[in-house]
């Protein structure tokens, strides 16, 4: 059989004894245990009200604001307003739905105004104050349904889904 070579070009580690490689073994060695009280959402709808959350990570560095806007102008969400929602506005009740101000050409209704004025797109904070702002203008809502399909990149994806069920939505409440 032949001898396979692997290459590991880098490593990241962000879990619930640490945020960086070194971190994280440092407490793995030392036998030290992420796992505690949820403490960060309601658990009491729940059956289990223990485990492993991840602490005091920042993605802004990673992924800012503005990075988050390019990927939603730049990816599957912008791709799937131009392919399919942008020729489909014309029936019904047309781009009345979207428009901030009913008098604005339907032209003007891109990708770029919908990530600017519809699509909640930006940083923690930002996403948090939309999300109230929303809250605040229909009344309040019980349940956030965040919805989509063909999510790429899947880590990307993932990780967005875990900050607004980490640190967005406790802050709702």
């Amino acid at each position: 059989m032949p001898r396979r070579r692997v290459v590991v070009t880098g490593l990241g580690l962000v879990t619930p004894v640490g945020n960086t490689v070194k971190e994280s073994w440092s407490n793995i060695l030392a036998g030290k245990s992420g796992i505690a009280s949820i403490g960060h959402f309601d658990t009491s709808g729940f059956n289990t009200r223990f485990g492993g959350s991840i602490k005091d990570f920042d993605i802004s560095p990673y992924l800012n604001p503005k990075e988050a806007r390019k990927m939603a102008l730049e990816g599957v969400l912008a791709r799937d307003f131009e392919q399919y929602f942008h020729p489909l506005i014309g029936k019904g009740r047309g781009y009345g739905i979207v428009k901030q101000d009913p008098d604005m050409p339907d032209s003007e209704v891109t990708s770029a105004y919908m990530a600017d004025n519809v699509w909640i797109v930006g940083s923690r904070e930002e996403v948090t104050e939309k999300l109230a702002a929303l809250a605040e203008e229909v009344g309040g809502f019980g349940v956030l349904l965040a919805m989509g399909h063909e999510w790429l990149p899947r880590d990307v994806w993932e990780q967005s889904m875990g900050l607004l069920a980490t640190d967005v939505v406790p802050k709702m409440s």
